[in-house]
């Protein structure tokens, strides 16, 4: 059987796994508009599927740092993607998307702590940085292919067809982890409790105690609160302005800043580790707010391409820096996954909590209101992190 080093097999992982998760983004809202679900029924199930994240987040990280078997967990997690996008194909009716939601989020709260540990075992906390950096630029390079192919197939058989193509890449994810040797996930500093120890007493809430846990998890709800809806919103929108033949410019509003991400995150990866964590999250973050600002200014569906840059600019930023500093809080622990987990719960209330607001400002005051309010998240994500945020290093 063929094999694949560690990593470029974690490479060609991260690269399937996120061309699988981009048919879950900004192509749900678009497929069910043309199944004549509303923006409020959009924004609920989108809802579900973020208390369900919400709701697992934190038993996934505990139990990606209570198994050694991570490489077969994660295989399992991303074969389950793929049923719930197969689900959403066949049945775009309300309980089956939402329990296909609800899969989803329950598998990719198991996958991303598991990248982030193999990724540890590989590198190294010395490497960690520049091991992110790759992942994020594969990731963000198979965001981009995967939106195209999603794309072009919706548009010219169907957009159900996105979803059938989301499923084929979950089983190759899954195929090409089965053929990796990742290596076994232990503890990389000398002198630590033992796993079992370790998690014996890692309580979430003893995370809680740590002043630049809730800063950064409080930067992390703004963050989503404010780029969590923007594009969903604007996809309906397009999708009711100009119908099916919308999905390619949907996609290339993924595929844009995913091209920016792809070929930043190294060098974000470079400067976080030479220059410190902060700078580069508060430039990042100063993104959001001007990007919400020109969303609700330009109504050109083109001319927003362009300004979907600032999305990869900030997303090279914020990728990045939620498993580093996650991994730069707990060092000297077994607690990263855990962090991390309670990193993505903060970012999936702040989720829930914009595709909620947006869907119901959209309805009773209009879409530049939305804007509007996403634009002003942002800014409080840029001064608190600007202000308040510890440099973790």
């Amino acid at each position: 059987m063929i094999r694949l080093g560690p990593s470029r097999g974690l490479d060609a992982f991260n690269f399937l796994v996120a061309a699988s998760q981009t048919g879950f983004g900004a192509f749900i809202p678009a497929y069910l508009a043309t199944h004549a679900w509303t923006q409020v029924e959009i924004g609920i199930v989108l809802t579900i599927q973020t208390v369900t994240t919400i709701v697992l987040q934190v038993p996934a990280g505990m139990l990606v740092d209570a198994t050694r078997k991570r490489g077969r967990l994660v295989s399992w997690a991303v074969l389950v993607v793929g049923f719930a996008a197969l689900l959403l194909a066949v049945l775009p009716m309300r309980l089956p998307v939402a329990m296909a939601l609800i899969l989803q989020a329950g598998a990719s709260g198991l996958i991303y702590p598991a990248i982030a540990a193999i990724s540890l075992a590989i590198a190294g906390r010395a490497g960690l940085s520049l091991r992110l950096g790759r992942n994020a630029s594969y990731a963000a390079i198979g965001g981009g292919v995967g939106a195209a192919a999603m794309g072009l197939l919706g548009s010219a058989i169907g957009p159900r067809w996105v979803f059938v193509m989301a499923a084929v890449m979950s089983a190759a994810a899954a195929l090409c982890l089965r053929l990796t040797r990742p290596p076994k996930v232990r503890t990389v500093d000398a002198a630590l409790p033992t796993l079992e120890e370790d998690i014996a007493h890692a309580h979430p809430f003893s995370l809680l105690r740590d002043r630049r846990v809730l800063i950064f998890a409080v930067c992390i709800v703004l963050f989503n609160l404010s780029s969590g809806a923007l594009l969903p919103v604007a996809a309906v929108e397009m999708t009711r302005r100009m119908g099916p033949s919308s999905g390619m410019l949907i996609a290339a509003w993924i595929i844009i800043p995913q091209v920016v991400v792809a070929l930043l995150s190294p060098l974000a990866g470079q400067l976080a580790e030479h220059r410190g964590r902060r700078p580069v999250l508060v430039a990042g973050f100063m993104m959001l707010p001007l990007r919400g600002l020109l969303f609700m200014l330009i109504a050109n569906p083109y001319a927003l391409g362009a300004v979907q840059v600032l999305d990869g600019l900030a997303g090279a930023a914020y990728g990045l820096m939620i498993p580093l500093m996650a991994n730069d809080v707990t060092r000297g622990t077994n607690r990263a996954s855990l962090c991390l987990s309670l990193f993505g719960l903060a970012g999936a209330f702040g989720s829930a909590l914009s595709t909620t607001l947006a869907g119901v400002t959209v309805a009773a005051a209009g879409i530049s209101v939305a804007y509007g309010l996403m634009t002003l998240a942002g800014l409080l994500a840029v001064l608190v992190a600007y202000l308040a945020l510890p440099e973790t290093k």
